[in-house]
This record gives structure tokens, C-alpha cells and sequence, in this order.
């Protein structure tokens, strides 16, 4: 072991592998009066003849083991030093007096686990202090979150006025209020949903809405919209307006929702033109639009009517169709597209070739009012404008003897031309098919499939009666696919 400052006298020592025996002459001791320039040698231990230099063992530590430590910062009250092999040794205070140090060798792994203490405390010693501070960082946020709460906070991100163009938003069957106002977001018509929340807080009575389709505005603050939506907080009505509907549904379902007498409604009907309607028009059918209506409780009938008008009136000037008579023609074309089409997107049809098919229907009985065409000689001969004549409703089949019935003037099959008005509630493509009609050869159509909608157009009678039977064949295979009238007609067209 190497040897370390003591208080005994010195021990005698032998020189290994020596032939002869040195004596070692103890000196006397010395005064304990020394004075503080006596050596220090003097003061712990007697004189003694110089001992003989013998070599240091080399250590048997490896030290270059501690190059990974810090040092230089591992010790607090103590540092370390080097002793003349370089080897580390820690350097204290001496109990023995004033200015004298001890030095103790750095070897083994007592002293490479004291500096794994040391290190691994001081390390506790700034994590705990870093969890202290994430505490109280946290805790002021808290507060700062709380204060703000308490004063109002921030301001709540909505648009100030209204802007941007007209928008069609869809409120779907069964949808909840959080998927509307998440939507409402995302196409940027409101600007929070925190604005929406604090609108409907401040919305009086219940919150009520319908699946229908709204016309909202690109930006328009959160209290707008919901007040389109829920009637601005106000007892309304409800008054469901489907696509091929007759006027008395149409009447009936007026005063059922709105509350207003049925009788008042049909004294309305007969004056249409005090609502905007062309001279033509002996009544409202066909300009009542599709859709769905909240008017007020205390509504007038005037009020309504004109609210139902007003959405076909502003297509048809959108439509740049101005013109009465044009305007008339328009809309007896659109409600007949409207009752022979197949109305339905599924996902196997998107809106625009949907509309396709509706300009080339439009096409087709463009085609067959050609004074000179003789194809079907000017006769539309379709099936819904009898019924309609008949009082019948379109899922039915008129019966085989009304066919040629001049006493009907909505027959189709007997008088050429478009019949005397419209034949129910158009939709607005319908419209917008009507207005501009597609150049096509077509005479014929027929939905050969009413599940997806595909219609087929033929220019011959013989191309229009294969794929009538390819329709009747989809019947057969598909129980309750097809309407019983349907059914019926194409039978007779084949049969005929």
C-alpha cells in the first residue's frame, strides 16, 4: 500500500533480496515547542537517519478508466491533484494544523464509485430542480388561463360582416349539430367554432333544424348562420316542398307546416300573377320551388307563397331567362324531365352527368316538338302528362282506353306539343336542362337501370324497344326495383 503521512515513529525497513542487516538509529525526540518553521517531519515523528530511496510501485489501476468522469466537478469541498507518477489523488484539509493538507491516492473502484455518487446526486439535484420549475412555469400558466377566463379572455375569432358569394350548404338526414358546425368551418362559412358556440348560446328557444339544403354566404359571422339555420331562434314552421309534387300537396303541405288556413292558400292560387308569374300561368303549379321552408309562426300566406317563388323566379334570371313566354316553356319542360327522370344521386351517378342526361332529355323533346319531324309527329307521348290530366298519380299506369281520350289535354299521345302547363314541382337542374338543351339526335329515352339511374337515348324506335326490354329484364331480376306503372308502360310500348 503506498504510505501516508502518520503520527508513529518509523518502522525499520529491509531491502529485499539484502545480504546484510541495516540498523536503524532512532533519534531523540524532539520539543513539542516547535516553532512553526520546524519541518514537518520534525514535528509527527522523530529524527531518523535518511532511509534509503526504493522505487514506487507502479499503481495497479488503470487511470485512463476515469477519463469518461468530470474532474473537474466532482467534488464540492475537495479537489484533486497528481502526485509525480501522475497518478490523481484528492487533496483535503489536515487535521494536524494550519496549512497543511492530506493527500489520499485516487485507486480502485472505491474511488470510481464515489464519483458515480457524487455525479448521480448532483444529477438528482438537477432534476428535482428542473421538475420544480416545470411545476411552477405550469402553475403560473394556470392562473395566467383562469385570470383570462374570468376577465372574458380573448376575442373569439368571427367574421365582422357578410362576404363572398352565395353558397349551397347541405344539412344531411340525421346529421348532428357538431358535424354541422365542423363543416361550417372547414368550407370557411364561419370562422370558429368557438364564434359558433357562443351564437348558440345566445340563441333564444329551441334549437331545431332539418335536413335540407341552406344558402349561406363564403364568410359570414357565426350569429348569421345560425340564425339561418335555427329561424334566428324563433318559433318557425316547417314545410317540406319534395320534387314532383302537385299543387294540392303542395297547398296541403303549406298549411299543414305553416299553419295557415288551406282555403286562404287556394283564394292565393288563383291570382299567380301578383307573385311574379308569367301571364300564361293560371295557377302556381311548377313555380313553387323544391325544398325546405322555416317561416315564421307569424308569417302572412302572402309571405310564404312568395318565399316558395321567389328561389324558381331568381334561377331563371340567372339562367338569363327573362322573356314570360320563354319562362313558361321552361317550366313545362322542366317538370315534365322532372317526372320521367330518375331524381336520385347514388354513388355510381355524380350531379353533373346527371345533368347531362337531363339537357339530352330536354334535347330529345325539343326534337319531337319539330313541326316537320316524323318520328312521333310532334306527339311527346309521355306517360306522366296523362296521368297528370287523369288526376292519377305517376307511379300508376293509365288504363289502356285513355291512351287516345282527346277529352285529356295533357294526352301526350293525342295532342302534339307541350301540354297546357307544368305537371308538378321541377328541381333546379331540371331547370338549368330546360333553359339549355343538349344538340342530340335522340327521339326516345329509358332508365334501363332506376337503381343507379342510367338512362339510355336512342334516335329509332327499334334501338328505343331493345333497350326497353333490357329495362323490363332488370325488373324481373330485381323485385321491387321498379315502379308498377313503369313496369306496365314499357310493356305497351312493346306491345304496341
Amino acid at each position: 500500500m503506498p504510505r501516508t503521512a502518520a503520527v508513529e515513529p518509523a518502522e525499520r525497513t529491509s531491502q529485499e533480496g539484502a545480504d546484510e542487516e541495516h540498523s536503524v538509529e532512532t533519534a531523540a525526540p524532539t520539543s513539542r515547542n516547535a516553532s512553526p518553521s520546524t519541518p514537518f517531519e520534525d514535528v509527527v515523528a522523530p529524527r531518523s537517519p535518511a532511509s534509503p530511496e526504493h522505487e514506487q510501485p507502479e499503481p495497479a489501476y488503470e487511470y485512463e478508466d476515469h477519463d469518461e468522469f468530470d474532474w473537474d466537478g466532482a467534488y464540492d469541498d475537495e479537489y484533486f491533484d497528481h502526485d509525480e507518477h501522475g497518478a490523481p489523488v484528492l487533496v483535503s484539509a489536515s487535521g494536524y494544523g494550519r496549512g497543511y493538507q492530506t493527500v489520499a491516492p485516487m485507486e480502485g473502484h472505491v474511488n470510481r464509485n464515489l464519483l458515480m455518487k457524487r455525479r448521480s446526486k448532483r444529477r438528482r439535484r438537477n432534476i428535482t430542480l428542473t421538475f420544480a420549475l416545470v411545476g411552477f412555469a405550469t402553475l403560473m400558466i394556470a392562473f395566467v388561463l383562469i385570470v383570462q377566463s374570468l376577465l372574458g379572455g380573448e376575442d373569439i375569432a368571427d367574421y365582422e360582416t357578410v362576404a363572398g358569394d352565395e353558397v349551397e350548404f347541405e344539412i344531411f338526414p340525421n346529421e348532428g349539430l357538431a358535424s354541422v358546425q365542423n363543416r361550417l368551418v372547414e368550407e370557411e362559412i364561419i370562422a370558429s367554432s368557438d364564434a359558433f358556440q357562443e351564437a348558440m348560446d345566445d340563441l333564444d328557444g329551441d334549437a331545431t333544424y332539418h335536413p335540407e339544403t341552406l344558402t349561406l354566404r363564403e364568410q359570414m359571422p357565426a350569429a348569421d348562420a345560425v340564425a339561418v339555420i335555427f329561424g334566428d331562434g324563433e318559433q318557425v314552421g316547417y314545410v317540406n316542398i319534395n320534387a314532383g309534387f302537385r299543387l294540392d300537396e303542395t297547398l296541403e303541405a303549406i298549411s299543414a307546416g305553416a299553419e295557415i288556413p288551406l282555403d286562404e292558400l287556394q283564394d292565393l292560387n288563383q291570382d299567380p300573377q301578383q307573385f311574379g308569374l308569367p301571364e300564361q300561368a293560371e295557377d302556381l303549379e311548377g313555380f313553387l320551388a323544391a325544398g325546405e321552408y322555416q317561416p315564421g309562426v307569424d308569417a302572412s300566406a302572402e309571405d310564404v307563397i312568395q318565399m316558395m317563388v321567389d328561389p324558381t323566379l331568381d334561377r331563371l334570371e340567372e339562367l338569363g331567362i327573362t322573356d314570360e313566354d320563354e319562362q313558361w316553356e321552361t317550366m313545362i319542360v322542366a317538370s315534365l324531365i322532372t317526372a320521367e327522370a330518375n331524381n336520385t344521386i347514388s354513388d355510381e351517378r355524380a350531379r353533373d352527368e346527371r345533368l347531362e342526361d337531363y339537357r339530352i332529355m330536354a334535347g330529345a323533346i325539343e326534337n319531337r316538338l319539330e313541326p316537320d319531324q316524323t318520328e312521333t309527329d310532334g306527339l311527346l307521348q309521355i306517360d306522366a302528362a296523362v296521368n297528370y290530366g287523369l288526376g292519377l298519380s305517376g307511379d300508376l299506369h293509365f288504363p289502356e282506353e285513355e291512351r287516345l281520350n282527346p277529352d285529356n289535354e295533357y294526352n301526350t299521345y293525342v295532342h302534339p306539343g307541350l301540354p297546357p302547363g307544368p305537371i308538378g314541382v321541377p328541381v333546379a337542374d331540371t331547370v338549368e336542362a330546360a333553359a339549355d338543351p343538349a344538340d342530340t339526335d335522340a327521339f326516345y329515352w329509358v332508365t334501363v337501370n332506376p337503381v343507379t339511374g342510367e338512362t339510355r337515348f336512342n334516335a329509332t324506335l327499334a334501338e328505343h324497344e331493345e333497350d326497353t326490354q333490357e329495362f323490363l329484364q332488370f325488373c324481373q331480376e330485381n323485385e321491387g326495383a321498379c315502379g308498377p306503372g313503369d313496369v306496365d308502360a314499357a310493356e305497351d310500348e312493346l306491345d304496341g
